[in-house]
C-alpha cells in the first residue's frame, strides 16, 4: 500500500473551472477510450431518457481491433462536442450519477496519478486552462513535495499508468530514473542561464544517457549521473551552447511540419495555426507531381518569422517563469525520459526538445505586431499545444520519426531547433 506521494506544490490548489472554462476539454478533438468495465458501468446504470439518448449517440463500441483498454470510445471530434455535455458546460452524466459515474480519463483529467517504480507520483497536464493559470502564477518556479497520503487516498485508483520496479530487469536504465529526474529538473530550473540553453543542457544529459543505454553500459550510466550531479559544470556547458549560432530556417520549416497536425483538427486548432502562419509570414502551396514531389510546399519570409520570435522574447521578459514551469511540469508529469517506453532515452529527449521548440513557434505567432497580446489567447494556445501533442503517443512518435528520417537527430541539431 502506498503511504506517500510525490507531487508539485500547486497540485492541491487545482480545481476544475467546470462551466466557466473557456477551453472546455469536452468540446475538443479527443480520443477517449473506455475499458469494458467502464463501458458496462456507464451503459448499465439507470439514466434519464435524455441522457440515455445522448449516450447512444456519443458512445460507440469498438467492433474491430478491440483491446482491453479500448472496448468503446466516447466520440468527440472537430465541431462535435461530447454528447453528454450540457448547454451550461457541465457533464450531464456527472450531474445524474456523480463523479464516480465517469470513466477514469474523464474522472482524472487533467490530473495524472501514476506509480513509478513503487512510488506514487501525481501532477496535472498543461492541456487545461486552470493548470496553465496555476503555472503562470508560480513566478518562483515549481517546488516538489513528498507528502504522506491521507488514509482515504491510499486505496484510490492511481491512474492507467504504472512502471513497476520489476521492469528494471528488462529496462535497466530505469534503475537511475530518480537521479535522471533530479539532474534534468535541476538544470531546467537553474535560472542562471537562459531557458533555451537550459533545455539544450538537459538534452545533452539525455543524449549521453541514450548513448550509454544503447551500449548497455549500466555501470557507466551510474558513474556519469553520480559525477554530473556532484559537479554539473553548467557554466562551461552553457557558454559552449550560448556561443552556437541560430539557424532559424531549419527550426521554422520543422515547426511548420509539426503544425500540420493542427490544420486537420478542431476549428479552434485551425484558427490558431492560420493566425500563426499569417503573423509569421508563412504560406502553404500545393505542389503537383507524384511521390515525394506531391503534397504541400512551404514559402516563408524569414525576416517576419524572426520579428515574431523577437516579439515573443520581448513579451517574455520578466515572465520567463511561464515556459520554464510548462517544461518542468511536462518533464515531471510525463516521467521523462521514459514517457514512451517504446522509444529510447534520447528519442524521448528529442520529443521534449521538439515540444519546446514548437511551443515557442506557436506563441511567436500569437504575438500581435503592436501592443500586448491577450493573455486568454496565449493561454488558449498553450492549452491547445499540450492537449494536442502530449496526450497522443501517435503524434509523439510521428514527430520523432519525422526528425530522425530528415536527419535532425544530433544534439547540435536539437540545439538549432531549441533556439528557433
Amino acid at each position: 500500500m502506498d503511504i506517500s506521494v510525490l507531487q508539485p506544490d500547486y497540485y492541491e490548489t487545482f480545481h476544475c473551472l467546470a462551466g466557466a472554462c473557456l477551453d472546455n476539454c469536452c468540446r475538443e478533438s479527443w480520443d477517449i477510450p473506455l475499458t469494458k468495465n467502464e463501458y458496462m458501468k456507464l451503459t448499465g446504470a439507470r439514466r434519464s431518457k435524455e441522457l440515455e439518448g445522448r449516450m447512444r449517440e456519443g458512445i460507440k463500441r469498438v467492433r474491430r481491433g478491440e483491446k482491453p483498454s479500448e472496448y468503446a470510445h466516447i466520440l468527440i471530434g472537430p465541431g462535435r462536442p461530447c454528447a453528454m455535455l450540457g448547454e451550461d458546460g457541465l457533464c450531464l452524466l456527472q450531474k445524474e450519477g456523480g463523479h464516480e459515474a465517469l470513466g477514469l480519463i474523464c474522472q482524472s483529467f487533467p490530473r495524472a496519478n501514476q506509480r513509478m517504480l513503487g512510488k506514487r507520483v501525481r501532477s496535472c497536464s498543461a492541456g487545461c486552462e486552470a493548470v496553465v493559470e496555476l503555472l503562470w502564477k508560480k513566478k518562483e518556479g515549481i517546488r516538489f513535495q513528498n507528502l504522506p497520503l491521507r488514509p482515504n487516498e491510499r486505496n484510490l485508483r492511481y491512474g492507467n499508468r504504472e512502471i513497476p520496479v520489476e521492469m528494471e530487469q528488462t529496462r535497466p536504465a530505469l534503475r537511475y530514473f530518480w537521479e535522471m529526474e533530479a539532474l534534468c529538473v535541476g538544470i531546467l530550473q537553474n535560472r542562471s542561464y537562459p531557458l533555451p540553453v537550459r533545455v539544450t543542457m538537459a538534452a545533452e544529459v539525455l543524449d549521453e544517457l541514450g548513448r550509454l543505454e544503447r551500449s548497455e553500459d549500466w555501470e557507466g550510466m551510474g558513474a556519469y549521473l553520480k559525477a554530473t550531479l556532484a559537479a554539473p559544470q553548467l557554466a562551461q556547458r552553457a557558454a559552449h551552447w550560448e556561443a552556437k549560432p541560430r539557424q532559424s530556417a531549419l527550426a521554422l520549416v520543422t515547426n511548420v511540419f509539426f503544425s500540420f497536425s493542427l490544420r486537420g483538427g478542431s476549428s479552434r486548432e485551425q484558427a490558431l495555426v492560420q493566425q500563426v502562419y499569417q503573423r509569421l509570414g508563412i504560406q502553404l502551396e500545393d505542389r503537383m507531381g507524384e511521390g515525394e514531389q506531391a503534397g504541400l510546399g512551404v514559402r516563408y519570409q524569414l525576416d517576419r518569422y524572426l520579428q515574431g520570435m523577437d516579439r515573443l522574447e520581448q513579451w517574455l521578459h520578466g515572465k520567463e517563469h511561464l515556459l520554464e514551469n510548462l517544461m518542468v511540469n511536462y518533464y515531471f508529469q510525463s516521467l521523462q525520459p521514459f514517457d514512451d517506453l517504446s522509444m529510447g532515452i534520447w528519442e524521448n529527449g528529442i520529443f521534449f526538445a521538439a515540444l519546446y521548440s514548437f511551443l515557442r513557434f506557436v506563441l511567436a505567432g500569437v504575438m500581435p505586431e503592436e501592443g500586448e497580446p491577450d493573455w486568454a489567447a496565449v493561454r488558449g494556445a498553450i492549452v491547445t499545444i499540450f492537449r494536442k501533442f502530449t496526450h497522443s503517443a501517435q503524434l509523439k512518435q510521428k514527430m520523432v520519426s519525422y526528425l530522425l528520417s530528415n536527419g535532425v537527430q544530433t544534439l547540435e541539431q536539437m540545439d538549432v531547433l531549441i533556439k528557433g
